[in-house]
């Protein structure tokens, strides 16, 4: 039975994901009262068309990544780690394609990403833009790479996605 929940949970936030990375995409919360508690915590937005109001996607944490995806992920950071390290550009840096992988993970990995910019740095802050439909940079700190990552590894601790 725990596997099965497991499964639906993962299909869940695949679902989510791809709902996320929908610009068009009208969102909104479940509606309060509309589904228990504990379910209400664990869904994402859902579109609707007769919504009156209107907020951004924000992924809810779903879990830990498989060994394979760590690995993948651990794979194409020190990928683009070396294959960007001369680059000055920023757009080149985040057109990088173990850098769109990376993005292409989707939210399992956010904890990973989290911990490589807490522990090795890096310009990380578009793929957790993308991966997130957040931004928790204060737009006076936008450019600032020490700061921006302050912001985004609290984030993470806030959203439970490491410690």
């Amino acid at each position: 039975m725990r596997s099965g929940k497991r499964a639906a949970r993962k299909y869940l936030a695949e679902l989510c994901w791809q709902l996320a990375q929908d610009p068009t995409a009208e969102w909104i919360r479940p509606v309060q009262g509309a589904l228990p508690e504990k379910k209400r915590e664990e869904d994402c937005f859902v579109i609707t068309k007769a919504a009156k109001q209107f907020s951004s996607p924000r992924l809810q944490p779903f879990g830990e990544p498989t060994p394979q995806q760590e690995a993948e992920f651990k794979r194409l950071a020190q990928q683009w780690r070396r294959e960007v390290m001369h680059l000055s550009s920023t757009t080149a840096r985040v057109r990088h394609p173990a850098y769109e992988k990376i993005i292409q993970m989707g939210p399992d990995i956010l904890g990973l990403l989290l911990r490589e910019l807490a522990e090795r740095g890096g310009h990380w802050f578009t793929a957790l833009e993308r991966i997130t439909g957040e931004d928790p940079v204060n737009a006076r700190d936008s450019g600032s790479v020490v700061k921006m990552a302050k912001a985004w590894i609290e984030w993470g601790r806030q959203k439970g996605y490491i410690n």
